[in-house]
């Protein structure tokens, strides 16, 4: 789920057609697709290792939150002259995978299943008077009620961790509800409708 292609293309920093001319020749020559685009002239030096350094980063911050899994070891020479390389400091890395941990299982008590399906509150019901950032508005635009949270990870815009803590900022905000949740108002009609019936 973390290519680098998608990486690069998500961000606008690559288009779809330089992603297939590159992947194409990566075959044909057997190099790396950063290689490739850094021959290229797609992408410099420096913007290609932010990029790899934060596919990397992604890659294990998903891997952290695995409740079961398997792994095979294999050693293998590798041809540095063939890729791009950069350095992680894993001390870093590990730290902030930590934090990430911690704030997860917080955000799991407001969600504590990604099939809860969301739908938009009455406070956010036709984006009035709504301050939200970016991505939070991105996420929000995704919920109708029959959108699970499982489904917004697995649309890779997001990875567990972001769609979880943008989506319990917009639950701590009164944006979004459980879709199976009934409004106040829903209630005041049905109570009203209720009544009408009786008489």
């Amino acid at each position: 789920d973390h290519r680098l292609g998608q990486l690069l293309k998500k961000q606008g920093l690559i288009s779809d057609q330089q992603l297939k001319e590159c992947l194409s020749i990566g075959r044909e020559k057997k190099l790396t697709l950063g290689k490739v685009l850094n021959d290229r002239g797609y992408v410099n030096s420096e913007c290609l290792k932010k990029q790899i350094f934060k596919q990397a980063e992604n890659a294990i911050y998903e891997m952290i939150f695995w409740t079961d899994g398997n792994f095979e070891y294999k050693d293998a020479d590798i041809d540095l002259n063939k890729l791009i390389v950069t350095k992680i400091h894993i001390m870093s890395v590990i730290l902030e995978a930590s934090r990430k941990i911690d704030e997860m299982s917080v955000f799991k008590k407001q969600i504590p299943e990604d099939t809860i399906k969301f739908r938009l509150s009455e406070k956010a019901t036709g984006f009035k008077d709504i301050v939200l950032n970016e991505k939070e508005l991105q996420i929000l635009l995704l919920i109708d009620g029959q959108t699970t949270v499982s489904d917004i990870i697995k649309d890779g815009l997001y990875s567990q961790y972001a769609a979880y803590k943008l989506l319990n900022a917009l639950l701590s905000s009164g944006y979004i509800e459980p879709a199976d949740k009934i409004s106040p108002v829903r209630q005041a009609e049905e109570a009203l409708r209720d009544t009408a019936d009786i008489e």
